[in-house]
């Protein structure tokens, strides 16, 4: 009845012909009467040519953008849709009669005349048709009139899909809502390979149900001057303004109401730009909250207060997500950053490490006692995310990958209807679940908060560096390195990187002296005249010595990684050196770190990592830009950046067998195999189905549950 109402309330507010502003009505309130107008049995309200509810359900779709640093002038309303079409609702019943669709506008871009600011990105969005029959029943239509998806009865849906990154929101799949909601919501094309639907069953249909079920999804939230929040979640005792979210917890058997702990950063407070910010700037999203966990517990509770109140979650240690997925628009990230324990037994060589301690940190402090374990050569990326994604870097012909030397973690994971708990995994409890962390862990089954791992001794080691000015001794360089390094000792680690004007050798050879390092690579260092230095000396002092302050990094960065398995031909370096010459900046690379040694052997209890036959792992950089407060304005490089990454990926991948889930390749087909191969994929699926049955971990290339 209340739906009438509020029908009725907005019917009586605008009148036919009149433009109205956003802010007369909350925003919160727009989306419960258009709910109520698609549920309306008597459709005859819809059939009037020109009627202002179709402008204002335009003009929301308007709104449907990330938020954005450019203000939307809510004085101006879009133009009013001139298309009206029928088409014929398909029902999905023997039973029911076909009943003619009564035909809402296409929704279209508003032209700069309207004063509606775009984020560009929007020009690229095809928008769908929406209709509602009078039995009730929605179809959902692409541009090209092509029928999405049938509903079932008294259900509303509306299609899009984007031609170019970024991604929109993150969907999730929602349990415990009435009538068994299920929402999700659109996402780049270079994610799926098909128009992904936003569907809301609206069965035992209440306000509160609604503003829940649009707030977990994101949907239309927008930041805009004029517009207030409202029912906004208790988030630490405060919310901030024009940010859109749930409005009180589920209720739980046996679960009491979840409160956020730890270091709570909100949209309205002086550091939440610098909270939300990743190391890569090329993406930029805005969460609703993000909760710095000072403990697990802390986690426990991020968790469970997300799962009470239907909100899209993700999870974030060193913000080195590549894509930028460790992030989220009107959800929550829960960030481990801040839990840096640590705890060595030399003795047993066994170290244990909160999930928030990164590559740096974690070399110099094992240094000081040296021991060592596999890490990457970037000090500010985490060692937890480097770890579950693999983890590959200047020892792994040594020590093998990183994941090789997980031995156990603790893992906040969800539990019953919308808890969560702890849980430990190792060889003797949860040995699947460790399997599992060990090479596909990042964002799919849990949180892993602490890391325990066999670490080795490491007292002295040989670094080598050597320079070739310009690219014209590339092919003797590379064609030296790849016969060279992975099938030398396997104490013997090394990376080649090719810029625009240069070739960088890193070699490390472990416990050796400068003469016996120069011996192993005088194969490539007799190529043209290279300059080389050797040092001897402590791991950590040369790992903190590498290291680039973020300031003096470029901010944006696109990233294709791939696995080879047999040397590349004249052919493929000749392409390596074609599009190096021809990169953006000379920050662009293509960088090689070789495989072989102890990569070969997997560790007791297996892992998900599934490349150890290749002969080194393979990956083209572009980084470009100046690092802001205000990323997201577009550079003019960043077309010129994004082109060159996917046509040198095209260019070598019929040489390449495989890819790196710490380095995703948006828009590949078949990722789950490159990254896993099919049956471990296959095995992957079966775990989270086990640990995560209603898919809570999600994002772009998730892993999804085995259906059952």
């Amino acid at each position: 009845m209340y739906l009438d109402q509020f029908t009725q309330q907005l019917v009586d507010l605008l009148e036919p012909e009149r433009h109205i502003p956003l802010d007369v009505v909350d925003l919160l309130e727009l989306r419960i009467i258009v709910a109520a107008i698609a549920l309306r049995r008597n459709a005859s309200i819809h059939r009037q040519r020109g009627n202002p509810l179709l402008r204002l359900l335009n003009t929301m779709r308007q709104s449907l953008t990330p938020p954005t640093d450019i203000p939307v002038d809510p004085a101006h309303a879009v133009e009013r849709a001139a298309v009206m079409r029928r088409r014929q609702s398909f029902v999905t019943s023997a039973a029911d009669r076909r009943r003619p669709a009564v035909a809402w506008p296409q929704f279209r871009k508003a032209t700069p005349s309207t004063g509606v600011a775009s984020s560009g990105w929007w020009d690229h969005v095809h928008s769908g048709a929406f209709g509602i029959d009078e039995s009730g029943f929605a179809e959902l239509a692409d541009t090209a009139g092509n029928l999405v998806r049938v509903s079932s009865s008294s259900s509303i849906g509306v299609s899009g899909h984007t031609a170019t990154p970024p991604s929109y929101r993150a969907g999730v799949d929602h349990k415990g809502l009435p009538g068994g909601w299920r929402v999700g919501v659109p996402l780049a094309a270079g994610y799926w390979r098909s128009p992904i639907e936003r569907i809301c069953t609206l069965s035992d249909l209440s306000r509160r149900d609604l503003l829940r079920t649009s707030a977990a999804a994101g949907v239309g939230a927008v930041v805009v001057s004029g517009l207030t929040a409202a029912d906004t979640p208790d988030i630490a005792g405060a919310s901030a303004p024009g940010i859109v979210a749930a409005d009180h917890a589920s209720k739980s058997p046996g679960c009491p109401p979840a409160t956020l702990t730890g270091h709570i950063i909100r949209p309205g407070d002086a550091s939440y730009t610098d909270a939300r910010l990743g190391w890569d700037q090329l993406f930029s999203h805005y969460p609703l909250v993000i909760a710095f966990a000072q403990e697990t517990q802390d986690v426990v509770n991020a968790l469970t207060w997300a799962r009470q109140h239907n909100i899209a979650l993700r999870v974030r240690s060193g913000r080195h997500a590549l894509e930028g997925w460790s992030n989220v628009d009107n959800g929550i990230v829960i960030d481990v950053s801040q839990l840096k324990s640590v705890q060595i037994d030399p003795g047993a060589r066994i170290a244990t490490v909160g999930a928030g301690l990164n590559q740096l940190e974690a070399v110099t402090t094992l240094a000081k006692q040296n021991l060592a374990v596999t890490t990457g050569s970037e000090g500010s990326v985490s060692l937890c995310g480097a770890t579950l994604g693999g983890g590959l870097g200047p020892l792994n012909r040594w020590l093998g990958m990183a994941c090789d030397s997980l031995m156990a973690a603790e893992v906040v994971v969800p539990s019953g209807h919308d808890c969560a708990k702890v849980i430990n995994a190792d060889l003797q409890h949860h040995s699947d679940l460790l399997w599992a962390l060990r090479g596909a862990g990042n964002g799919n089954f849990g949180i892993v908060t602490q890391l325990t791992y066999k670490v080795y001794a490491l007292e002295h080691l040989a670094y080598v560096q050597a320079t070739w000015d310009g690219l014209g001794d590339l092919y003797g360089v590379f064609e030296a390195w790849q016969r060279t390094v992975p099938s030398a000792d396997s104490r013997l680690g090394s990376e080649l990187e090719i810029h625009k004007s240069q070739i960088l050798l890193s070699a490390w050879l472990v416990d050796g002296a400068a003469a016996q390092a120069r011996e192993m690579l005088a194969p490539i260092l007799s190529v043209g005249r290279p300059d080389v230095t050797v040092q001897v000396g402590n791991w950590g002092d040369f790992f903190a010595g590498a290291q680039v302050p973020l300031a003096q990094e470029p901010a944006n960065w696109k990233f294709f990684s791939e696995f080879v398995k047999e040397r590349f031909p004249k052919e493929a370096i000749d392409i390596i050196g074609d599009f190096m010459r021809n990169a953006p900046t000379e920050e662009c690379n293509y960088f090689v770190d070789a495989f072989g040694g102890a990569i070969k052997r997997e560790p007791p209890g297996g892992t998900a990592f599934a490349h150890r036959d290749a002969l080194f792992y393979g990956e083209i950089g572009a980084a470009w830009g100046t690092r802001s407060t205000q990323p997201g304005v577009g550079d003019p490089l960043t077309s010129q950046a994004q082109a060159w990454t996917a046509e040198f990926s095209q260019a070598l991948q019929p040489y390449a067998d495989g890819a790196y889930v710490n380095v995703p390749n948006v828009g590949m087909q078949e990722w789950e195999t490159a990254y896993w191969g099919s049956q471990r994929f296959e095995r992957l699926r079966r775990i989270k189905a086990k640990y995560d049955p209603h898919n809570i971990f999600q994002y772009e290339q998730s892993i999804p549950p085995a259906s059952h």
